[in-house]
């Protein structure tokens, strides 16, 4: 048994909540990645500068090359069906 609610008090997520984000999203959720939950990243849907707290509820599991684009101003994760994302470029 391990807390799964963090909250504000830790940014990163901890072992406990990586595996039970990477148990509900089994990998990245951008759609048509079939990136595994081992190459994927914990990212926050409402950034931690922003007031994101770090919980099951606001991560999700992300690759390296989506989440660099996630954090780029030039892109931004729409949500899609069934917990997948559509990363696309601002106009």
């Amino acid at each position: 048994s391990q807390p799964l609610d963090l909250g504000r008090t830790r940014r990163f997520h901890s072992t406990a909540q990586r595996i039970a984000i990477g148990l509900r999203d089994k990998g990245c959720v951008v759609e048509d990645c079939d990136q595994p939950p081992e190459m994927s990243h914990i990212h926050h849907l409402q950034q931690w500068s922003l007031g994101g707290t770090t919980t099951v509820e606001d991560g999700v599991m992300i690759c390296s090359r989506h989440h660099t684009l996630v954090h780029d101003r030039r892109y931004e994760m729409i949500p899609r069906l069934q917990g997948k994302y559509r990363i696309i470029r601002r106009t």
